[in-house]
């Protein structure tokens, strides 16, 4: 069974990218903070990657939190196009466990989930 990922960007065109960057896995798509928070509350994913900003002053942080309870075992990323001051006490408090820049350089992300999948 393929592993499952799920991927919150409201930039759906970046949703897709990241799609096509993770052929192989099982991926879910939303675009929303509330969609996001709904899909963490169903299922269950073996990693999160999560854009920063989500638009309407909403960031990926809250994700990454709550995704930290629900899916404790899952591996969670930041992707942004900016390092966010608050990505240091999310690393190290392992809310986060990657950061993966914007733009990402082809087979980035998928080597980067690969990766931290293995670790786990």
């Amino acid at each position: 069974m393929a592993q499952r990922i799920l991927v919150v960007d409201d930039e759906r065109i970046m949703a897709k990218a990241m799609t096509w960057e993770l052929k192989g896995f099982d991926v879910t798509i939303v675009t929303t903070l509330s969609e996001a928070m709904l899909a963490l509350c169903r299922e269950q994913f073996d990693a999160i990657i999560c854009d920063w900003d989500l638009g309407r002053e909403e960031t990926g942080e809250k994700v990454l939190q709550v995704a930290a309870k629900l899916n404790k075992n899952a591996r969670r990323f930041i992707v942004s196009g900016l390092v966010p001051d608050a990505l240091g006490p999310l690393l190290v408090s392992g809310v986060a466990h990657r950061y993966i820049a914007k733009p990402w350089n082809p087979h980035d992300v998928r080597d980067a989930v690969r990766e931290e999948l293995h670790a786990a």
